[in-house]
């Protein structure tokens, strides 16, 4: 259902949503505005609240969210046709320096990991992380994080910036799903954002 409400003299908002069947107007509003306007106020401020809290980069292969500047979650990922990672590396170093919690499929063989095997790509990664003094977080006991028709691997690597490593908590949860070759990867931090609410500039995600 789509729907439009002039909540203003020169300001027409116009809403679309799968919820509601129809433009229905709310009786017991003062202000006699539709529905799925009143449906967005009450649910939906969050996700303006988000946009304000962080800035996003996206690469090809690496998302990076920064929260209020303070934590960055980096997501990276290396096609297993590639024999190279510096351009993936190369990406995520800027975040090194900060409060980072890196992750991905970086496709990387390498024995400090978990397994057995090594390869260029894996040495390359372990290089990264001493470079820049990154702890890895990955638990090898817990098994390999990947189990597809080719066998299994430990190609779901998880690091970070932070030099005590008890302030991350590493798992891999379990799920019976055979169609999932990935194990879905836990990772319960003791990391704190200060808010700032007070520097935002607040855009109002109130039509009224």
């Amino acid at each position: 259902m789509m729907a439009s409400y002039k909540s203003k003299k020169n300001k027409v908002v116009y809403l679309l949503s799968s919820c509601h069947s129809k433009a229905a107007v709310e009786n017991n509003d003062e202000k006699l505005r539709p529905e799925v306007v009143l449906f967005y106020n009450k649910t939906k401020g969050s996700v303006d609240t988000a946009d304000e809290m962080i800035r996003g980069l996206l690469h090809n292969d690496v998302v990076i969210i920064s929260i209020y500047d303070q934590f960055n979650l980096v997501n990276g990922y290396c096609n297993p046709s590639h024999k190279n990672i510096d351009y993936l590396l190369t990406v995520i170093e800027p975040t090194s320096t900060e409060v980072s919690l890196i992750c991905g499929n970086f496709n990387s063989h390498n024995d400090a990991v978990g397994g057995s095997s090594n390869d260029f790509k894996g040495s390359q990664h372990l290089d990264f992380v001493v470079k820049h003094n990154l702890q890895l977080l990955n638990n090898s006991t817990e098994g390999p994080t990947f189990h597809g028709p080719m066998g299994s691997s430990y190609i779901d690597v998880s690091f970070s910036t932070r030099k005590d490593t008890t302030a991350y908590s590493w798992r891999l949860l379990e799920i019976d799903n055979p169609s999932l070759w990935h194990k879905p990867i836990v990772i319960d931090s003791d990391v704190r954002i200060k808010s700032e609410y007070s520097k935002l500039k607040w855009k109002s995600c109130k039509w009224n």
